[in-house]
């Protein structure tokens, strides 16, 4: 977890500014990157980077005193919110020359990491771990903070470096495996591309639509959508060919709903579906029956389940991007990477959680 920022060194105050290298004091500030508070600008002289921060980001407004705008922007630093000429700087004792091009996530977007990191650990070798990835939480650095991440709560837990060998959506929990060694992320990657790794979910979905039918909607057992190739969320899918868009394929292995059989009645899954359904019901919050589908995902596009299960009108449980935008169960979203397997030395290695969602009822366990 990212500690209180740490104090400037004893040498910080004299190392003297380059004459005559400060530029006119209009300094061409630029904003982008929409609520996140994206800010650049050319350094208008040599120096110190926390003072350059300082100086030229500071509001002129009495009500703020040097020292608390001092440790924000030495938190930001540290945070991995503040990059120079394109590079990310978390370097306190950071000197920056005249010109040099900065920019600052002002508003970084930030995550819980008060977890017990080593007991999510589900196995461990030489080679490489297996996490139960929290939900709401990024799985490696993102862009404006290169701390508050699975990956590098990880690294700190278990004091050893790890690398990434494929990634989860922040809103996904479950099973993400981390490389201890080059030569297995290597092998990790070739086997993704050839395919050859399995990759099953477990979702909750919510119908858009209300039904008084008795009996569960099936859904389709193959399903393809075509993915618009963009960064930006949430994506954009079709069901059409577009010229250009990745495809999106995945097949659903399973399904149950709340009118099921009595043979299954016994079912951990659904006995989860039916407490969280009646939870949801008894507050009015949903007016429709969920379903719950395990998924065998043939490929691996950002934000892909949730995407093309929203698309056919069934959206995951507690999806603000493709669901509900006001959250219904917390701040846990109904998907979870399930069970994964791949070849490593010589052998198959499957790794499994439970198929229900007990988890969406609880508040998030911290440490």
């Amino acid at each position: 977890m990212l500690t209180k920022a740490m104090s400037l060194p004893e040498n910080h105050a004299k190392k003297p500014l380059t004459p005559n290298e400060s530029s006119s004091d209009l300094i061409n500030i630029q904003s982008s990157g929409f609520k996140y508070g994206v800010k650049y600008f050319n350094s208008p002289k040599s120096g110190w980077l926390l003072d350059i921060l300082i100086e030229v980001l500071t509001p002129k407004n009495p009500e703020h005193s040097t020292e608390n705008i001092s440790l924000d922007f030495s938190f930001l630093i540290q945070l991995g919110g503040v990059y120079v000429n394109h590079k990310r700087c978390q370097d306190l004792h950071f000197s920056v020359t005249i010109h040099d091009l900065i920019r600052v996530h002002t508003q970084p977007r930030r995550y819980n990491v008060n977890y017990s990191w080593t007991q999510l650990i589900q196995y461990e070798c030489e080679d490489f771990l297996v996490l139960n990835k929290p939900s709401g939480l990024p799985s490696h650095p993102s862009v404006d903070n290169a701390i508050e991440n699975s990956l590098t709560q990880l690294s700190l837990a278990t004091h050893q470096p790890l690398f990434v060998t494929h990634r989860l959506d922040t809103l996904t929990s479950g099973l993400i495996i981390y490389g201890k060694k080059t030569e297995f992320v290597h092998s990790f990657n070739t086997q993704l591309q050839k395919k050859q790794i399995t990759k099953k979910y477990v979702a909750l979905l919510h119908p858009l639509t209300y039904s008084n039918q008795l009996e569960d909607v099936y859904l389709s057992k193959s399903i393809i959508h075509y993915m618009e190739k963009s960064p930006r969320a949430p994506k954009q899918v079709s069901q059409n060919y577009q010229e250009n868009w990745d495809i999106c394929e995945l097949k659903i292995e399973s399904q149950i709903g709340s009118s099921t059989s009595s043979t299954t009645l016994q079912s951990p899954q659904l006995k989860s579906l039916l407490t969280i359904q009646n939870e949801l019901i008894k507050t009015n919050a949903i007016q429709t029956n969920l379903i719950w589908i395990k998924i065998n995902l043939l490929t691996g596009r950002t934000h892909q389940i949730r995407a093309q299960m929203a698309n056919i009108g069934y959206p995951v449980l507690n999806d603000p991007v493709y669901g509900q935008p006001i959250p219904l169960l917390g701040d846990q979203l109904g998907l979870k990477a399930q069970e994964i397997e791949f070849q490593w030395a010589n052998k198959i290695f499957k790794f499994q959680l439970d198929e229900n969602f007990d988890h969406l009822l609880k508040k998030s366990s911290t440490c």
